[in-house]
Formats: structure tokens, C-alpha cells, sequence
């Protein structure tokens, strides 16, 4: 049997009804995974992408009240990534995640991203704000607080290492 995944929003001790499922992206297959919200009831996650795309995600960020039917949900990917996973959000509304090339059981390129709709690119890969030849590859994004300060995941010389990214400005 065939199941279908929807992410949904309550409100604080609201009913699990339709009005809380957050639906899909337009070109979705039919699933979508929330996996965080921030105080202003933005949720991030990620849909699949059609059939016969390899599972393959795009990242969403929901207005407060919107669905992921509302234009600019989807966050789209990075360029050379280009599938992706929304991971955290903060009370500003910027994102952290993964973008990724190839599927989700065999990524050929996974780079930790921001989402930022005040910046330019909007998407950017946290390692092209980290000095250059440092050894560092940063590959997930997991949360981001209202200071800016993000929790990622990566590599020194090829070694798994926990990051606190701090904004310098």
C-alpha cells in the first residue's frame, strides 16, 4: 500500500484536522516533511520532486498562515546542488539546510546552505562564506538562532566536525 506524507502546522494545542496539512509543492509527487518552525509559525522541510527524479527534495519555507501551494515556498537548490532540505529556521525567517546533487541514497555533492530573502543570491553555500583553504567543507545546516549563529555539520581534511558558525558583522 501507498502511503502519502504531508507536513502539517497546528496551533498551540490545536486539532490535527485538514485545515493543519500544509498540502505540497505544485510539482510535487504528493509528499512533504516539516521539520522545523520558528515563534511566527513559519515551517521549513522538504517535498519530493516527481517520479523518475531519484527521491529527489526542494526545500519550502511557509509564510505563517500559508501552505506549500503559496508562491515562494519552494527554496529551490543551490547551483551544481541542485536538490535540497530545509533543516532550521529562525525568528527572521532565515533557513538552513542541505543542498545536494545526484539522490538522496547516493549524493554526489552535499554543501550546508542559507536562505536569506533579504541577500543576494538569496541561496547561498556556507562555504563560500568561510576563508578560503581552510580544510573546512560544511555539508549540513541544522539550526540557525535569531542572532544568526548556525549549527552545522562537516569535515576538517576529511574528519566529521560539529561547527558554530557565527556571522561577522
Amino acid at each position: 500500500m501507498f502511503s502519502v506524507r504531508h507536513a502539517f502546522r497546528t496551533a498551540p494545542g490545536g486539532a490535527l484536522d485538514a485545515a493543519a496539512d500544509l498540502g505540497v509543492l505544485p510539482h510535487s509527487t504528493g509528499d512533504s516533511v516539516a521539520t522545523a518552525i520558528n515563534d511566527r509559525g513559519q515551517v521549513v522541510g522538504f517535498a519530493y520532486l516527481p517520479e523518475g527524479e531519484d527521491d529527489t527534495t526542494h526545500a519550502f519555507r511557509t509564510s505563517a498562515t500559508g501552505t506549500l501551494a503559496t508562491p515562494g515556498a519552494d527554496l529551490g537548490g543551490l547551483p551544481r546542488s541542485p536538490y535540497s532540505e530545509a533543516r532550521g529556521i529562525n525568528t527572521h525567517g532565515q533557513v538552513v539546510g542541505l543542498a545536494y546533487a545526484g539522490t538522496l541514497e547516493r549524493p554526489l555533492r552535499v554543501r550546508a546552505f542559507l536562505y536569506d530573502a533579504a541577500a543576494t543570491p538569496r541561496m547561498r553555500d556556507l562555504n563560500a562564506l568561510i576563508p578560503a583553504g581552510s580544510g573546512v567543507v560544511l555539508e549540513e545546516a541544522d539550526g540557525i538562532n535569531g542572532a544568526g549563529q548556525i549549527a552545522a555539520t562537516g569535515t576538517i581534511h576529511g574528519r566529521k566536525h560539529a561547527f558554530r558558525l557565527t556571522p561577522s558583522g
